[in-house]
């Protein structure tokens, strides 16, 4: 048979070419070999569809489908399952890294926020907590399945009840809630504020609960950041994973070198002894002191603009730091940074920061980004550091700046203090300090 419309030679009833109709007029059924009356569009027998050839149609599609997927060779089948594989694998890391790494209730997350740090501060990293007060001197967060019990909790009024048997229901599913708040596990952040609205104190607890949140915790390290004759602000971190940075009461005993501190934690347990053999009146600005914690805001390079991102020494412990206080008006600054652009590309084991004075803000970014925009220097603006005293200044003061631009400061691995100097210095310098603060 030959089709009336492309002329292709088949045996059938429809081209297997272009899905014509051996019989054009379909008075036939080709499907079942009824006749067709009254020109129905349907086969009254088995429903075939006269007017569009949907039965073959379908047929024939699905035909040529098999086939050309049968013509695909078989390495390309095993490329594209290769590819679907890696695909899923890739999805399975990237979506909880990319929760992991938004997710504010880690102690990397929570570490960022240092005692002196305002309230807009804490809101830019952590965003409006729990009952959220301006005013407040504590702000709370939870995580989200505490959370909707707290939403539940607060939404329960016996007063829009009316039915007894209503009530009584009500007071039973407030009783199962009551449980539940009791003995749900979740992550808490709590950062107190002074009476200025400056960070006081920092606490964070990834796995609480209402019965167990008193218990007393195990320390599994801590870190001193600073001291005073009656005061330590440490740094506590606890083996269920819980942090802390607050200002303990302590006395300290010495006799110009720190000789015994007793001290307790907000848990009771007692370092005194711990801490004993730590010399803690080290720190200070001088060459040989540890060089106190601070933190400064991180620029951009390429855009000029400030970023939510910080650097602080005690985050960066572990590396040699060079540090290069400087400002945009101040001629042998500019002079000197092309030698800390040098430092930054060929020590890949050093961070050169370069700490822009408070003093003016405006042309820094300007200026980074039209002559620093690929450079590995880590540009940031200083800003104001709370002491132990209760008092504030900035990071060049703290680190011995006085009233001289520019000024150098490097810290060892160790974060001491191996070299502190206030004027012009040249590359050959910054290398010979470099290698000393290595050894």
């Amino acid at each position: 048979m030959k089709c009336t419309k492309c002329g292709t030679e088949y045996e059938g009833n429809f081209c297997p070419k272009c899905g014509t109709a051996a019989d054009p007029n379909c008075n036939v059924c080709p499907k079942c070999g009824q006749a067709r009356t009254d020109n129905d569009r349907f086969c009254k027998n088995c429903g075939y569809d006269y007017q569009n050839h949907q039965a073959n149609r379908i047929g024939n599609i699905g035909t040529s489908a098999v086939a050309a997927i049968k013509r695909v060779p078989k390495k390309i089948w095993i490329t594209i399952g290769a590819i679907i594989v890696a695909a899923a694998i890739l999805l399975a890391i990237l979506i909880p890294t990319i929760s992991f790494l938004t997710n504010k209730f880690r102690v990397a997350f929570v570490e960022q926020i240092k005692i002196g740090d305002s309230r807009e501060r804490v809101l830019e990293l952590l965003g409006e907590p729990y009952e959220y007060d301006e005013n407040s001197t504590t702000y709370e967060y939870y995580s989200d399945n505490y959370l909707t019990l707290l939403e539940e909790n607060d939404s329960f009024d016996p007063d829009s009840v009316q039915d007894w048997n209503d009530l009584e229901n009500a007071f039973e599913d407030a009783l199962e809630l009551e449980q539940k708040l009791q003995t749900e596990e979740y992550a808490y952040i709590a950062i107190s504020f002074d009476s200025e609205g400056c960070v006081s104190s920092v606490f964070f607890d990834p796995t609480r609960t209402e019965e167990t949140k008193n218990q007393t915790k195990e320390v599994e390290k801590y870190n001193i950041v600073s001291t005073l004759e009656s005061a330590i602000q440490s740094q506590m971190y606890y083996r269920d994973g819980s942090y802390v940075l607050d200002i303990y009461s302590a006395k300290i005993y010495q006799n110009n070198i720190l000789t015994y501190i007793e001290w307790v934690d907000r848990y009771g347990n007692d370092l005194s002894e711990a801490i004993g053999e730590h010399d803690l009146s080290q720190y200070g600005s001088e060459v040989g002191d540890f060089c106190p914690d601070f933190i400064v805001q991180v620029y951009n390079n390429t855009t000029g603009e400030l970023t939510e991102e910080i650097y602080s020494p005690y985050n960066n412990r572990g590396k040699v730091t060079v540090i290069f206080f400087w400002g945009t008006w101040c001629q042998p600054c500019r002079e000197e940074l092309p030698y800390f652009d040098q430092i930054a590309s060929e020590y890949t084991d050093v961070d050169v920061v370069a700490v822009h004075t408070i003093l003016t803000m405006d042309d820094a970014s300007a200026y980074i980004a039209t002559n620093y925009n690929k450079s590995e220097i880590i540009f940031t603006q200083e800003g104001m550091q709370m002491q132990m005293d209760g008092s504030k200044c900035d990071v060049f003061t703290l680190l011995g700046g006085r009233n001289s631009y520019p000024r150098t400061v490097i810290i060892s691995a160790e974060r001491m203090i191996t070299f502190a100097y206030t004027g012009s210095i040249n590359y050959e310098t910054l290398v010979t300090e470099i290698e000393k603060a290595k050894n």
